[in-house]
């Protein structure tokens, strides 16, 4: 499409612009409320209940959490409630996208982005997650946003909105930083190039000077130089402050940015100490760069050939684009797979040492991804073709969106590590909510299970002789979370999901002990595994078994993989 051709439509692109937008507002609108929460973001809850100075202790969200903490004091903390704001994040990032690609590229660039945001399946499972991975990808654009328009204007309120910007990506997740940075890296070349320029256009210009005094005849030269001192000298003298004006703001854009920035990485310093031995991410190969993008393609809930068919299609489109836009911007090109890749490749190589490359972290930078595939899905000229690549776009994500909306995740862990299907909890907690008498004990014995007593509280309330009890036997798999506290973690968490005043939580020091002298009537056991998919954590197989060796077992039931056993209060 022409230039024309594009300025002459700019009523099309906006009506297709909404079009994306009310799709990818129906994609994450709809089934908004229907998971029951689960751990993370039970976790979510527990840091809006904190006061702010407390948000540091967490690895990131913290923006989020200050967001979160005002919403819910105003809407509650129901499923929908709490993940409103990350849709609404979402459906921005959409509108977003357009604007950036339209600055980098043209509108035809820009609104091929929106569309492929507006259904990519990762994008959409977490716009209806209650976590701060949706602001990030919103604020990481909009830091990439300023950047661009302070290229093409150097106005003094882009400077100021790219610092306002970058100081809230930073203290919302600390991978901003690696926008922040490349974007103001480019930004101090640009200036430098900038003032090199001027420089060259003055020296010529007094060149020029020189020759028209010396071609002037001898009376009229005073009269010329002093029209130059009056005028033409205000109009140099002006462009001169100017140009020191940026960059005084420039130097200090960048010393606001690291003062706000030295508080997050003082809590990430502390987080990288924590997780620098032993960490629940495993260490990734080169193949996990590969998963990664396999997930911008088409989430988590794609299947083997639709990763296959989406990479290739995706792949060619790339390098396409990159061919295609190569003489003509040669430079956004550059900055685009900067801003892409330099995360993705710094991440993975800091984990082979510390352990924290996980593709929702990576997701931030998604976008720059979409806008070089549309880049190169613009460029193409044949309607067939381009039909084509649309259709299968349109299938797959579909596809994949109709899995995850459905439940169902058909690939290994190895493809989306981190993150399981989204199985209901409630079912199992109504069970046991309308079995239990006074004098039961429930008891869990993995962290996973902790989202069954969010839904108990009421009960638990209401027969105030009901102990709830933490089982925790440690493994050497289970490092990670003895350094961080087990005992006093679990006790954060069971604050917020319950406030009865007869929850305990125990450790293998002294739990057995304790359980004895309790005289329980029936000990409940409620555990799974984080995949939920019938297996066990070695911590709750030995839980299971020393109560199985011990006590009298009564009832089991499974439901969607969260096993609760009823064992008699008395010792065999």
């Amino acid at each position: 499409m022409t230039k024309n051709t594009e300025n002459t439509n700019p009523i099309r692109y906006s009506q297709l612009l909404w079009i994306a937008t009310l799709l990818g507002a129906i994609l994450r609108l709809y089934k908004l409320g229907s998971h029951n929460l689960w751990f993370d973001e039970l976790a979510t809850i527990f840091y809006t209940k904190l006061p702010i100075s407390k948000f540091g202790n967490s690895f990131a969200h913290h923006l989020y959490y200050i967001v979160l903490k005002c919403w819910v004091f105003l809407f509650g903390t129901s499923e929908l409630s709490l993940r409103f704001p990350s849709m609404i994040f979402g459906i921005l990032s959409i509108l977003l996208i357009y604007h950036l690609g339209r600055i980098i590229f043209n509108r035809r660039v820009g609104i091929i982005s929106a569309f492929i945001l507006a259904i990519s399946p990762m994008c959409v499972w977490y716009s209806q997650e209650a976590r701060g991975y949706s602001l990030s990808v919103l604020l990481t654009m909009l830091v990439v946003y300023f950047f661009y328009v302070i290229l093409k204007s150097h106005k003094l309120s882009y400077i100021k909105g790219f610092i306002v910007v970058s100081i809230l990506a930073i203290n919302n997740n600390y991978i901003s930083l690696y926008s922040i940075i490349t974007a103001s890296v480019f930004l101090i070349l640009y200036g430098r190039a900038r003032l090199d320029r001027l420089k060259r256009i003055k020296i010529s210009r007094k060149a020029l000077h020189a020759q028209r005094v010396n071609l002037l005849p001898e009376e009229a030269r005073p009269g010329f130089l002093r029209f130059k001192r009056s005028f033409m000298g205000k109009m140099k003298l002006k462009k001169l402050k100017n140009t020191k004006h940026r960059k005084i703001w420039l130097i200090l854009r960048i010393l606001i940015i690291l003062i706000f920035a030295i508080p997050q990485l003082y809590f990430l310093s502390l987080n990288i100490i924590k997780v620098a031995d032993n960490f629940w991410i495993p260490k990734p190969a080169f193949s996990s760069i590969l998963t990664t993008f396999y997930n911008f393609n088409t989430g988590y809930n794609s299947t083997a050939m639709i990763h296959s068919v989406m990479f290739v299609t995706f792949s060619l489109l790339l390098v396409y684009g990159i061919w295609a836009w190569r003489k003509t911007r040669r430079v956004e090109l550059i900055q685009l797979s900067l801003f892409l890749f330099v995360p993705i490749i710094i991440t993975f190589l800091i984990s082979q040492k510390i352990p924290i490359y996980i593709d929702r972290q990576l997701m931030f930078f998604s976008p720059f991804y979409y806008i070089l595939l549309s880049a190169g899905l613009a460029k193409i000229n044949k309607r067939t073709i381009r039909a084509g690549i649309y259709i299968i776009i349109v299938f797959s994500s579909l596809f994949c969106l109709n899995n995850y909306f459905s439940n169902y995740m058909p690939l290994s862990l190895r493809y989306h590590v981190g993150v399981h299907v989204k199985q209901p909890v409630k079912p199992a907690a109504d069970y046991v909510n309308n079995q239990l008498i006074n004098g039961d004990a429930v008891s869990f014995s993995d962290q996973s299970t902790l989202s069954v007593l969010y839904y108990m509280p009421k009960i638990l309330d209401e027969k105030n002789k009901i102990t709830v009890i933490i089982f925790i036997i440690q493994s050497k798999l289970e490092e990670y979370w003895k350094k961080l506290g087990m005992g006093v973690g679990y006790g954060r968490y069971t604050w917020v999901y319950s406030s009865s005043r007869k929850l305990v939580v125990l450790d293998q020091r002294n739990a057995f002990k304790k359980i004895k002298k309790s005289n329980f009537k029936r000990i409940w056991l409620i555990s799974s595994s984080w995949e939920k998919d019938g297996s066990l954590t070695l911590h709750s197989e030995a839980v299971r078994k020393w109560l199985r060796g011990r006590y009298q077992l009564l009832d089991t039931k499974v439901f969607n993989g969260i096993f609760i056993d009823l064992y008699a209060g008395e010792i065999k």
